[in-house]
């Protein structure tokens, strides 16, 4: 891995401001095109399940599956 790995806390952080809810679950660290990114199960207040899949080094969501 080429930088250092935001924490999850302020990931979360991040990611509650843009998309109220919370994490479910433990997030997975896979690896596209050379970078750690997140895979991580939202909750939303409504009950719906989200998939986020968020870069682990800025913190970027890349995608948002489940909407």
């Amino acid at each position: 891995m080429r930088g250092r790995m935001m924490p999850l806390e302020e990931l979360e952080d991040r990611i509650a401001r843009e998309t109220p809810g919370f994490r479910i679950g433990n997030p997975e660290l896979l690896m596209f095109g050379g970078r750690p990114v997140y895979r991580i199960r939202w909750r939303t207040p409504d009950g719906h399940i989200l998939v986020l899949f968020a870069d682990a080094e800025t913190g970027q969501v890349l995608d948002i599956r489940g909407r």
